[in-house]
């Protein structure tokens, strides 16, 4: 057999091995994945918990405390500059690397929120509110702009308001966020009653409150609902 022969077979033998070589390391890759969410890895959330300093991209790197970290994020701005990420977030854009080292852009208007100094915030109408309380119920305020005059039910001023007219204004408005499925809600009885039918007991005894209890209330009954049904994160 000729030298060039034996070549060409050590090449093409090289070949074969070369994409499972590749298969094995993309199995590879979610199986390390997965083995962050092993139940061992994870830490029931307490007001002591510490996350991951970063931006969020999406609500579930936030529910894996898997941030987008400073080292990936694409930007001019010292990392050691206090208002770091409210600079980087006034920006239309975020250019950033992603797990495989490829360069993205995504808007800012996108983001689901970020971590300064262990305290969440999150995206909201455009703005970046700190979230206070955080659990199964999670609950947060956030400024927002009305269009035209506000009117509110006196009866029950947790419940939206109806604006008339075409003026715009400024104002507070609080919000639940439902953590197993990610969904913002007003923060209003009926959305906390539906919300605390996961506990039977809880539930009737909120909805049997009267109205002005109920909103007095509200806050109170979330965090009795988060004690019973505590969250956990990754420490990664």
């Amino acid at each position: 057999m000729s030298h060039n022969s034996n070549t060409r077979r050590k090449i093409f033998s090289n070949l074969s091995v070369f994409p499972w070589f590749l298969f094995s390391l993309f199995v590879a890759i979610p199986l390390l994945s997965s083995a962050q969410e092993d139940p061992k890895n994870l830490v029931e959330y307490s007001p002591e918990f510490k996350f991951k300093e970063g931006i969020y991209l999406s609500f579930d790197q936030w529910k894996h405390n898997k941030p987008l970290t400073k080292q990936r994020i694409v930007t001019k701005t010292d990392a050691n500059d206090f208002e770091y990420f409210v600079k980087i977030l006034s920006e239309e854009n975020l250019q950033y690397f992603d797990d495989y080292g490829v360069q993205q852009t995504m808007k800012v208007s996108e983001i689901w929120g970020y971590c300064r100094k262990g305290m969440i915030f999150i995206n909201w109408h455009g703005e970046f509110s700190r979230v206070p309380v955080i659990g199964s119920i999670t609950y947060f305020a956030a400024m927002i702009s009305v269009s035209g005059t506000r009117f509110q039910d006196p009866f029950d001023p947790y419940y939206p308001a109806m604006t008339i007219g075409d003026n715009t204004q400024e104002e507070i408005r609080q919000y639940i966020l439902d953590f197993e499925s990610g969904t913002v809600l007003d923060f209003n009885t009926h959305n906390i009653e539906e919300l605390l039918k996961k506990d039977p007991e809880l539930f009737n005894e909120y909805k049997s409150l009267k109205k002005k209890k109920k909103r007095m209330l509200a806050l109170s009954y979330i965090r009795k609902f988060n004690s019973a049904y505590p969250v956990s994160f990754p420490l990664n």
